[in-house]
């Protein structure tokens, strides 16, 4: 169409369409420009007025983006791309000229039909007179731009705030956070946040550190604390509040730890809010693995180890040398040990090696300890966090030493030999074994155990232990261990097993007991020699000291009487506590009954009469005679001495007595049973035909000759204690030691024949031995019953004690009479005073006295073996119950009310003491009818029993009248008892023992081995 159409036309409808679409451009363009500036400004205004997250204000921009994109489309681009042809473009012209209204559009259209009706002519007239009209028309008359002056204004109105803004540092950064959201840009605030440190917006850290972050905060004061917000390259969100520095007013701290490789963090602060800072980790060098070259101490013998481990831990034996090879991660310029011990702490260079990653060291391990690996990269990396590996130098372990057999303490006989079995063992090496031995307190030997093959780590020990060449006797204690020593002269010692050493029969038990009844008297000795020192120290005629005139010689004797006082009771209060474990090991009957005696005599020496004696002795030590203190304190002082000595002499003749019956009765059975054991083991020889005969028979003559060693002790120790039979005792004894040493110069030859008749002399010496003394054992017990029963003088029971008491709140009561009438009556009462203060101290003394006299024989009666549990509860109550009496005395209660409370007491102890005998009894019977039924061949049967049976009928003849007396029944049966032919019989055996020597079981149902 546009062949046949008229260029002018063609040429205005072309400049019309450039018109048009360039004033739709300036207005499109405008009004995107208006629409995307505007919503910046506004943007910018509210980041301005709120503090809006980063996802909102993201949110925001991209809406005004969208807006902007969205009006320029429809507002521009769009219409540009709109196609406007000849026909559009005339309607358009004809719309904006009306004079050319119906005559262009039809001059378009006819030249474009070239099939119409109209003839060539005419459509050139008509476009020829459309031509020269519209070459008139002016395009910017037409579309003049007045039509888009206020867009164009708009915009450039909008754009002119924005350059006016943008001039602005504010402003600036205002619109470019909301031009550039994305953009890590800090918010436009009243508040303005500095950071301090780090000193860099992207710094680098070691990983594992705490980075600190220090924040400058101006402005407006702070309503709330700033706080961090940082995010982690896995996603992760932390928002903490950061501490105020009170050094600094306006700067704040808080750390971020390096966890992550890469780590961002802002500051809010106020209506501020920072840019993202950035933080990434930089892994600091660590240790991944060690070799270790142990080289062990020579003397071990070890070859050396190679280990490769993770772990640094270095365990090894102390001395050893370890070669430290350290592997790191990467490459570092220097590497040390830093090793700490209880002692020291030092620093020592790891040496380079062929890789920068391998850093080595040889170290001594000598004492425990701990050690650090610090190694630094060339950028002065360290590694902070150092893993802390032990040291441990193990010692030279004690070696281990066991012994298996004996397992237990054992009884052998001085001619047997004892297999000993042990085990020994040591980490490194056992260098040397012993068995150290001893006899009684003697000094320990030692005999050397050779080990096959060294160096050995462990080794069993098996020896054949003659005990002959011990040189030991019967009734001796024997010690043996075992001791291992190492290569470092480490030292192990096994239990000691106690070996007593005893004969064929006779029991080492009784030697053994008789050595506790001299250690037991020899304290009562010693406490009877300090009484008796005490008691000397007063004249016969203690009434002569008290005459005017000898005050002074008074004084010094009484003060050297209360000062030996306090080394009497202290000796008696010793002798006191020994008892009771003395009475866990007697029989029950006549030696329980005779040390309770000794008990409860010493007893009433150490808790009533000594301190009493002190209780007079005090004030003569100081009071004038003329005061009537020193009469009223020493009335009765004569007596009570008479009652102490005759106490501690007769304390000390029971003890020494029973000592030396005892002592006649274990050699009298000692000195039988050799005699027998002699003719029994020459006459098995003598009928014996292996050629080893001589050999053994040896032995048990060697055997013999300690047990007769025994004998000779116990005769020197009973000499000692006698007086006229003395000579004969020390002759036995030479007599057997004479016979004794012949047949040990013959044990020094070769075993043969010649041994018998040897042998046979000293048995026929033996048995002559034996005959001798049998009538003076017999004469030493009675002597001991005599002793003891001159004894029971001294002893007044708990009721008698219970009784002492009440004669004192009666005399007290009489002293406070008197002392009440003399100065009622207006007479002196100085002597009446004296008499009642000493009366009062004397009753508190009685009281205390009497409380501990009943403990006391308590405490005796349950440590016998035939203890009765209901009177030995019943002696502590009645303790309790003068207690209680005393309280009431104390409270106000009139004394001849507490007087005949405390004789209804003393009754009751007395049914109770004479009820309790009867028991005592009993069990005796009991007790001796069992060790003649199961006992049948004990050594003691033809010595001790015959006297426990004496006894017995002692009691059983006295104990009626006491149940009488007390008010009980049973006394006519038990005289019908003592009368008896079944106590007939057995007193007419005991009779017979007593002259014949007993049967002994001679040889052990137990091989030696």
């Amino acid at each position: 169409m546009s062949q046949s159409i008229n260029p002018i036309i063609h040429g205005q409808l072309l400049a019309f369409r450039g018109r048009f679409r360039w004033l739709q451009f300036l207005r499109g363009a405008s009004a995107g420009l208006i629409v995307f500036l505007g919503g910046l400004l506004l943007l910018a205004c509210a980041d301005w007025f709120f503090v809006m997250e980063d996802r909102t204000r993201w949110m925001l921009s991209g809406g005004v983006y969208f807006v902007a994109l969205i009006v320029g489309w429809f507002a521009c681009v769009r219409p540009l791309l709109r196609v406007l042809d000849e026909r559009t473009l005339a309607a358009m012209i004809e719309e904006e000229a009306p004079e050319l209204r119906k005559e262009l559009l039809s001059a378009v259209e006819l030249a474009g039909d070239d099939e119409g009706m109209d003839s060539p002519v005419f459509r050139k007239k008509l476009q020829d007179r459309v031509a020269s009209r519209i070459q008139r028309v002016q395009m910017d008359g037409l579309l003049p731009s007045k039509r888009v002056r206020r867009w164009v204004v708009g915009a450039g109105m909008v754009l002119a705030v924005v350059a006016g803004l943008a001039s602005t540092g504010s402003g600036r950064q205002l619109l470019l956070r909301a031009l550039a959201p994305t953009a890590n840009l800090e918010r436009v605030s009243r508040n303005r946040i500095v950071l301090l440190a780090p000193d860099e917006f992207d710094s680098t850290a070691p990983e594992g550190d705490t980075v600190s972050i220090r924040v400058q905060v101006t402005g407006p004061a702070l309503e709330t604390a700033p706080r961090l917000i940082t995010e982690f390259s896995d996603g992760t969100r932390q928002e903490i509040s950061m501490d105020g520095d009170a050094a600094n007013e306006g700067e704040f701290t808080s750390a971020i730890s390096m966890t992550a490789d890469l780590i961002e963090y802002q500051v809010h602060a106020g209506d501020a809010v920072s840019r993202w800072y950035t933080l990434r980790s930089r892994r600091r060098p660590h240790v991944i693995s060690f070799t270790k070259v142990y080289h062990f101490p020579k003397y071990s013998g070890r070859k050396p180890v190679t280990l490769r481990e993770e772990a640094g831990d270095l365990t090894a034996l102390s001395g050893t040398e370890v070669e430290l090879t350290v592997y790191l991660d990467q490459p570092v310029a220097e590497a040390a040990l830093h090793i700490q011990t209880a002692t020291s702490t030092n620093t020592f260079t790891l040496t380079n090696s062929a890789s920068p990653r391998e850093w080595s060291r040889r170290i001594t391990l000598t004492e425990n300890g701990a050690y650090t690996v610090h190694v630094a990269t060339g950028e002065g990396l360290e590694n902070k966090h150092r893993a802390q590996y032990s040291l441990t130098a193990q010692p030279d372990l004690v070696p281990q030493i066991r012994l298996t057999a004996p397992a237990k303490d054992v009884t052998a006989r001085p001619e047997d030999i004892l297999q000993i079995i042990g085990e020994a063992e040591d980490d490194v090496g056992l260098r040397e074994l012993h068995q150290l031995v001893r006899v009684n307190t003697g000094a320990w030997t030692t005999n050397a155990i050779p080990i096959p093959q060294m160096p050995a780590t462990n080794h069993t020990v098996q020896l054949d232990w003659d005990l002959l060449k011990l040189n030991a006797k019967p009734g001796d204690i024997v010690l043996t261990k075992l001791v291992a020593i190492d290569h470092a002269g480490n030292r192990a010692e096994t239990r000691a097993v106690t070996l007593t050493l005893d004969s064929a029969l006779f029991e080492a038990t009784r030697v053994a007991a008789l050595n506790d009844q001299r250690n037991w008297v020899t304290v009562v000795n010693a406490a009877a020699d300090a009484t008796t020192k005490f008691t000397e120290i007063f004249p016969n005629d203690l009434d002569a000291m008290l005459l005017p005139g000898s005050d002074v010689e008074r004084r010094d004797k009484a003060a050297k009487a209360v000062t030996a006082l306090a080394a009497v009771q202290s000796t008696w209060a010793l002798a006191g506590r020994r008892l009771p474990t003395a009475l866990r090991k007697v029989h029950a009957g006549r030696e329980a009954a005779g040390l309770t005696l000794l008990g409860r005599v010493g007893g009433r020496l150490e808790l009533d009469w000594l301190p009493r004696a002190k209780l007079q002795l005090t004030p003569l030590q100081t009071a004038p005679v003329v005061d009537p203190k020193v009469k009223a304190h020493s009335a009765g002082l004569a007596d009570l001495l008479k009652d102490i000595t005759a106490a501690n002499n007769r304390v000390r003749r029971a003890a020494n007595a029973w000592l030396a019956a005892d002592e006649a009765a274990v050699a009298l059975d000692l000195l039988d049973y050799v005699s027998r054991a002699a003719v029994a083991m020459h006459r098995l020889a003598e009928n014996e035909k292996d050629p080893k005969a001589w050999e053994r028979l040896a032995r048990r003559q060697a055997s013999v000759t300690k047990e007769i060693e025994v004998a000779e002790a116990v005769l020197g120790e009973l000499a000692k204690r006698l007086t006229g039979e003395a000579d004969k005792v020390t002759a036995l004894q030479t007599q057997l030691k004479t016979a004794r040493e012949s047949l040990v110069e013959k044990l020094k030859a070769p075993p043969e024949a010649t041994l018998l008749p040897a042998g046979r002399a000293l048995g026929q010496a033996v048995t002559q031995a034996a005959n001798t003394l049998r009538p003076l054992a017999d004469k030493l017990g009675k002597q001991a019953a005599t002793a003891r029963a001159q004894l029971e003088k001294s002893n007044n029971g708990a009721a008698g004690a219970i009784r002492q008491v009440r004669a004192a709140v009666l005399k007290r009561q009489q002293t406070e009479s008197d002392l009440a009438k003399a100065k009622k009556d207006n007479k002196p009462f100085l002597k009446p005073a004296a008499n009642d203060a000493f009366a009062q101290a004397r009753l508190e003394h009685e009281w205390k006295a009497a409380q501990s006299r009943l403990r006391r024989r308590a405490l005796l009666e349950e440590a016998r073996r035939e203890s009765d549990p209901a009177f030995v509860s019943d002696t502590s109550r009645a303790a309790a119950a003068l207690g209680a009496v005393r309280a009431g005395l104390d409270a106000g209660r009139a004394a001849d009310a507490v007087a005949k409370q405390l004789n209804t007491l003393a009754d009751a102890m007395h049914t109770l003491e004479v009820a309790h005998q009867l028991a005592l009894i009993e069990a005796a019977i009991k007790a001796l009818s069992h060790r003649e039924r199961w006992e049948t061949k004990a050594t003691d049967a033809n010595s001790l029993r015959p006297r426990d049976w004496q006894w017995l009928r002692q009691q059983l003849s006295a104990t009626p009248q006491q149940l009488r007396d007390a008010g009980l029944e049973g006394a006519a049966e038990l005289e019908a008892a003592a009368r008896g032919g079944a106590a007939d019989a057995i007193g007419e055996e005991m009779k017979g023992r007593t002259k014949n020597p007993g049967v002994f079981l001679i040889e052990k149902s137990k091989k030696s081995h």
